[in-house]
């Protein structure tokens, strides 16, 4: 199982593979219209321009309730925070969406944790 470091590095990479900053301060028509144009070229999500990305993978890989996850289980934690976010009615990642979504899929692995200990 990774340790602490690994799990930051695990979290940040998978992360930055999936999600990338949204700025909405396009004042210019022709940013407006460069923005649209490059957005279509990319299949990444988006996070909000004020959320605290490295504060958010760090608490979480710090946790203590994601410790003893496998590292596929911290990937699938980024994946589903990936699929509400396309989910969502803004489509971008903030603080609120993280914090509830993170909490319910952590609960998730933690649950199937104890199951397969009961059962072994």
């Amino acid at each position: 199982l990774p340790g602490e470091h690994e799990r930051q590095r695990l979290l940040s990479n998978q992360f930055f593979r999936q999600f990338e900053r949204f700025d909405d301060d396009h004042t210019s028509l022709t940013n407006q219209l460069l923005s649209n144009f490059c957005r279509s070229a990319t299949t990444k999500a988006r996070f909000d321009i004020s959320f605290d990305v490295q504060g958010c993978l760090s608490d979480l890989a710090l946790d203590s309730n994601t410790k003893g996850f496998s590292g596929r289980e911290l990937e699938k934690i980024i994946q589903g925070i990936l699929y509400k976010t396309y989910a969502s009615d803004k489509g971008v990642l903030g603080m609120e969406l993280w914090r509830k979504e993170t909490m319910a899929l952590v609960e998730a692995v933690t649950a199937k944790h104890a199951l397969v200990r009961r059962k072994g």
